[in-house]
């Protein structure tokens, strides 16, 4: 299902007021096939598991030391990208 709205202060309202009923990703068979049957946290239905993910990500993934971690890598491939766009 596809909701249009025609305002940014409605799409606002709307996803306020029925965040839950967005929050999950469509289910897909390319999600089972390619993301472990659809249970990484970008496309996990919403949920206790789903939240579980979000904070171990936020914990473990995302947490300043572990993206300071990776700051040559991100250079590395905006380089990279650059590149290509030139």
């Amino acid at each position: 299902p596809v909701l249009v709205v025609s305002s940014a202060d409605v799409a606002q309202d709307v996803l306020k007021t029925h965040d839950r009923v967005f929050a999950s990703r469509p289910q897909s068979k390319i999600f089972e096939k390619l993301l472990y049957d659809g249970r990484d946290v970008a496309s996990a239905p919403y949920g206790e598991y789903w939240r579980q993910m979000k904070s171990v990500c936020v914990i473990h993934l995302l947490s300043n030391k572990m993206v300071r971690s990776f700051r040559a890598v991100r250079e590395e491939e905006i380089s990279l990208m650059m590149e290509k766009i030139r």
